[in-house]
């Protein structure tokens, strides 16, 4: 049998790629993914991050060198106030990405175009 080769040891400091900063947005969605992260009991409630808490994180994660933005869940896009957060984020000059637990399903035109987002 072939001896496994020995995996390299990444230099993590000498990584160049832009370090994104993920923010949880809440814990509530709908869906009932199996594979899913939050605690089904968790999923029940709103949790919803203030939005003064998350333009908080923003700017710390900016101050901190993040470049990227990831918004999470539960389910981010029930947030009505997610368009204003990633235009904040545009307008920093920060990339976003919504992390939805149905990323696999396509979402709606209305869903991305009030988002601001690609999918």
């Amino acid at each position: 049998m072939a001896e496994l080769p020995k995996l390299e040891r990444i230099d993590r400091e000498s990584y160049d790629g832009t370090k994104c900063f993920d923010i949880l947005l809440n814990y509530n969605c709908s869906a009932k993914c199996l594979f899913c992260s939050q605690d089904f009991e968790w999923r029940k409630e709103p949790n919803d991050l203030p939005f003064e808490k998350a333009v908080e994180f923003m700017y710390m994660a900016y101050k901190n060198g993040y470049r990227r933005l990831g918004f999470t869940g539960g389910e981010p896009t029930i947030r009505p106030e997610l368009p204003k957060l990633i235009a904040l984020a545009k307008k920093s000059a920060m990339g976003t990405c919504v992390f939805r637990p149905t990323a696999y399903a396509s979402p709606t035109t209305n869903t991305r175009r009030r988002c601001g987002t690609r999918g």
